[in-house]
């Protein structure tokens, strides 16, 4: 799982260093980390993460980030990660997270990392929060479609890496499966 690790590390350190371009208004170097960002992710995920290519900024980003200067961005937090096996994709993680630029150490998404075409990409992200139903449960945010929750349970190993500590993230990480 170091392997894993690694990737999200190197992950999360292109998508702080793609928030702080868009903070600066260096539209260059914004597009540039975004594609490198972009390298991470399988084809359905792209331009996925609330970012997107732009040509300019609009008067209204520009108009915040004069009024807001943004402090520089931290990376995401990552808390455990699970190990699945999988009729389509074989070998897969779960990637426990916090969300982007992170302001605490809350648990509230999963991104799913396996093999495509030999590399590794992230080709899922999951959400935790409340439901169309309202209830409070792991929610498919961008995927393939052919992924299901009960792909996520009866994990082969469990690396636990550092405990959250938002109430919901605490039980979830104390918890094998979703």
């Amino acid at each position: 799982m170091k392997n894993i690790i690694e990737f999200c590390n190197h992950f999360f350190e292109i998508e702080r260093l793609t928030i702080d371009e868009l903070g600066k208004l260096n539209l260059t170097g914004y597009n540039e980390s975004l594609k490198k960002m972009n390298d991470f992710l399988a084809l359905e995920l792209i331009n996925s993460f609330n970012m997107i290519f732009l040509e300019k900024f609009d008067d209204e980003i520009i108009e915040f980030y004069k009024e807001n200067p943004p402090q520089e961005a931290i990376s995401r937090y990552l808390y455990k990660v699970n190990k699945y096996q999988n009729d389509s994709y074989g070998e897969m993680y779960g990637a426990y997270v916090s969300g982007a630029n992170p302001w605490m150490k809350e648990m509230n998404e999963i991104l799913v990392i396996t093999k495509l075409e030999k590399q590794l990409k992230i080709v899922v992200r999951l959400l935790y929060g409340v439901d169309e139903f309202g209830k409070q449960r792991w929610i498919f945010l961008e995927h393939d479609g052919g992924l299901k929750l009960t792909d996520f349970k009866n994990p082969l190993e469990v690396l636990k890496i550092m405990p959250p500590e938002d109430i919901d993230g605490i039980e979830l990480y104390k918890k094998d499966d979703l």
